[in-house]
């Protein structure tokens, strides 16, 4: 359900609760959102898209590395990114990020679901998420979404607009 809220005070709330593990690999946790966008969408379900970033890039970043939050508006629209510093993805990798079951690296654990539910989380709030792969550098994950959800979100069903990720058979 649509409610109004702050970005940045989720952005705070979601770097909070990832603060311990990121401090255990001596990374930086960074809120470039500002304090001024005001959303009226599902809390809930963007909750669950920036939380799955930001783990992600604690996850795969190096050592020591920085993960920031950065936010602008644009018209109606909210443009975010969650940058990182995980060194780029392989190509091979990159085709299917977000294809249920498949991870960044096998080493890392995990059931490689969590850009499968990103992926279908931003479709359902009516946005678009992709990403730029800097090799060598890190990876930034590009999520635009309405800044109001019209119509409110779709229903969460099974099939192709469903969060839960099918199995490839």
């Amino acid at each position: 359900c649509s409610e109004k809220f702050v970005f940045g005070e989720l952005v705070d709330q979601i770097l909070l609760t990832a603060k311990a593990t990121a401090e255990k690999k001596e990374q930086s946790l960074i809120n470039e959102t500002g304090s001024r966008i005001v959303l009226e969408t599902d809390r809930q379900m963007l909750l669950s898209v920036v939380a799955n970033l930001v783990q992600n890039a604690i996850k795969y970043s190096r050592n020591g590395g920085k993960i920031t939050v950065h936010a602008k508006v644009m018209g109606d629209s909210l443009e975010f990114k969650v940058a990182d510093e995980c060194g780029g993805i392989k190509p091979v990798i990159l085709k299917n990020l977000f294809s249920p079951f498949v991870s960044g690296e096998k080493n890392k654990g995990g059931l490689g679901l969590g850009l499968t539910i990103v992926e279908r989380a931003v479709s359902l709030l009516q946005g678009k998420v992709s990403i730029e792969n800097q090799p060598g550098t890190g990876c930034v994950f590009v999520v635009k979404i309405p800044r109001t959800l019209s119509g409110g979100r779709k229903k969460l069903v099974s099939g192709s607009d469903s969060v839960q990720p099918r199995r490839k058979k």
